[in-house]
């Protein structure tokens, strides 16, 4: 109908069937009397490609950039010639049955399952077999089964086509088929929800999956290591766990022992970690432990295992302000923040228990306050990675860490 200085405007696709040409049209048209219009067309085609492309670039750009977060990538696991981190080196009859077990499990492409308490280096072990298997040219990824929900869960190892669910604007691999020719690991398989349980069984049965709003089967080479700090066999009693996965994934089964059954290693360990650690921060050469703070280490039971001697260590190295030697008073006053019960550090310096918030939860506090007060009291970043004793770009590192 007739609108009085109306003007419309629409996109119209043409192809010239005679050539197969594509065109994009802007039309644009105005009723100046009620038997008159006026009418602009304009070729659009070179700028809709160009916002196609725009648009490609930017689906390409956030899933790289979702593989390069998700993947582990070699350098962070031991590599077969680091002598810092060769377990044959270690003392203990614990870790010499260990790596016996996980020698033979990096020569073969079997499901393995790993058994350890918290903490114990369940992972680490896992990239230390990778490392040395037919695999290691492969990628290595991880994903912790208790961490994320149901639904995360399967969208990260299975993947989605776009619209699969409301948010999924395109389409993503997941971890199952970023691993192909490489390992995934599943670390606490045993809170992995019962119907993603069968869809794992499937796929360890058939090498194939379907992404999420598929329509076809995917197939991949990617082997399954799983880790577990429960007792699965009771959790096939209680109905919590498929009894055919059990017995699928019970194939090879390597024990990884408890830092408090290993205590020999200690000091061979607290040396790989501060090394470790250094690299990390950037520091030229780390602090080295006083004999009696090697004792203490040795005669504290690390209830939080590996990954609490590591945090111990790192919360040393930060505040060491460039000392050669960590005294023993100092690595106790470190160890006392990861106690079963939580210590905060309170905003005038001083120390309050918080038994609601755990160990990891307890380190991040601290090193987050420890930051924030050297951050206040310098000018410049480089200050205030002096007044730490790290270097700057360890200290940009943890300020993104902690979005400080």
């Amino acid at each position: 109908c007739y609108r009085e200085q109306s003007v419309f405007e629409r996109e119209m696709d043409y192809r010239y069937y005679s050539t197969g040409q594509r065109k994009f049209l802007a039309v644009k048209y105005a009723f100046v009397a009620p038997d008159q219009v006026i009418a602009h067309t304009e070729d659009i085609t070179e700028k809709k490609r160009a916002m196609e492309r725009l648009a490609e670039a930017e689906r390409q750009a956030k899933q790289t950039l979702s593989a390069e977060v998700r993947l582990r990538r070699s350098k962070d696991y031991p590599q077969a010639d680091d002598d810092d981190d060769d377990l044959s080196l270690y003392p203990s009859a614990a870790v010499r049955r260990t790596l016996a077990d996980a020698r033979i499990a990096a020569q073969s492409d079997g499901v393995v399952m790993l058994l350890g308490a918290s903490g114990v280096g369940k992972t680490y072990l896992a990239g230390w077999i990778h490392q040395r298997s037919g695999r290691a040219e492969g990628p290595f990824f991880d994903i912790n089964c208790a961490a994320l929900t149901p639904s995360l869960i399967e969208s990260e190892l299975f993947g989605h086509e776009a619209g699969a669910f409301t948010g999924s604007a395109g389409r993503r691999k997941g971890l199952l088929e970023l691993s192909h020719n490489g390992t995934l690991f599943l670390d606490e398989i045993g809170d992995m929800p019962l119907d993603l349980q069968a869809k794992l069984l499937s796929f360890l049965d058939t090498r194939r999956f379907m992404r999420l709003g598929g329509e076809s089967k995917i197939s991949v080479n990617s082997r399954i290591m799983v880790a577990t700090n429960r007792d699965l066999a009771a959790l096939v009693r209680e109905g919590k766990f498929r009894e055919d996965l059990y017995y699928r994934l019970n194939v090879f089964t390597i024990i990884v022992p408890a830092l408090s059954e290993r205590r020999e290693d200690i000091p061979m360990l607290a040396s790989s970690l501060l090394k470790r650690l250094a690299r990390e921060m950037g520091l030229h050469q780390p602090p080295v432990l006083s004999p009696e703070a090697i004792r203490s280490m040795s005669d504290y039971h690390w209830p939080g295992n590996v990954r609490e001697m590591r945090n111990t260590l790192e919360r040393e190295l930060l505040k060491t302000e460039n000392k050669t030697v960590i005294s023993r008073i100092s690595l106790q006053s470190s160890i006392a923040v990861g106690r079963r019960r939580t210590i905060q550090l309170g905003e005038n310096g001083d120390y309050k228990v918080d038994t609601g918030i755990n160990f990891d939860q307890a380190v991040d506090n601290y090193m987050k306050n420890l930051i924030k007060q050297a951050l206040a009291s310098a000018k410049t970043k480089t200050d205030a990675a002096r007044i730490l004793g790290i270097s700057r770009h360890a200290l940009n590192r943890y300020c993104r860490k902690y979005r400080l």
